[in-house]
């Protein structure tokens, strides 16, 4: 209805998604299964360590930034765009690409940018390797 067009609707004349959240899948599992060879039980170590070490890698990647540190910051954002790769998160790889290319720039502006990203990427993707894990137990 017109009524509601116009509430979705942005000043450009363009329909914007509904605001209502959507769960998509974030992680690839042909991908991650494919890196692994198939190997179910090297993906639930693999999914293991991500769950402990993803939220990790954001913290120091966020100490670092508070030590001014851009070496360290790419460190991070780079272990971290690798996890993503590991298990075809596209979203989560691209974000940290970024993020880490800024790190490389010794941009610590655009790395505190992108940081917020990163954490509501994490917090998506932890619950989807958690329920894969827990199925394979």
């Amino acid at each position: 209805d017109a009524e509601m067009a116009r509430f979705f609707t942005d000043s450009t004349g363009t329909i914007q998604a509904d605001p209502v959240t959507v769960n998509v899948p974030l992680v690839n599992w042909n991908e991650a299964l494919r890196v692994v060879e198939d190997d179910e039980d090297l993906l639930c170590d693999l999914i293991s360590e991500c769950i402990t070490e993803l939220p990790e890698l954001l913290d120091h990647l966020e100490n670092a930034l508070h030590n001014e540190d851009a070496a360290t910051a790419y460190r991070y954002a780079h272990t971290t765009k690798a996890a993503a790769r590991t298990f075809g998160i596209s979203a989560l790889f691209e974000q940290a690409d970024l993020t880490e290319r800024a790190a490389a720039l010794n941009d610590l502006a655009t790395v505190r940018e992108h940081l917020p990203k990163l954490q509501s990427l994490v917090r998506q993707v932890i619950p989807e390797l958690d329920e894969r894990l827990n199925r394979q137990v």
